[in-house]
């Protein structure tokens, strides 16, 4: 049994990854800026893979997720302290 929180934050993800495959550039582009936040996904690598693989995977966006999440892995990659 789920809690209310979690499906709320459930729903929120899948929403969001929706907007990160839309087929609208303006939209796609602001979804892509919110998740790549400075507050959300970390520049480092290893917490940024592991992000990528566990909050942004979803059976319902699966065939855009490669799309997707290659372009977050490299614009994060941009601000990577570490390089």
């Amino acid at each position: 049994l789920k809690s209310i929180s979690e499906k709320f934050y459930h729903h929120v993800r899948e929403q969001l990854l929706q907007l990160l495959s839309s087929k609208n550039e303006y939209i796609r582009v602001n979804s892509r800026n919110f998740s790549c936040d400075s507050k959300g996904l970390s520049t480092s690598s290893h917490h940024r893979l592991i992000a990528l693989v566990d909050q942004l995977y979803s059976i319902k966006t699966e065939n855009k997720y490669l799309n997707y999440s290659t372009n977050l892995l490299l614009e994060r990659t941009t601000h990577n302290p570490e390089l």
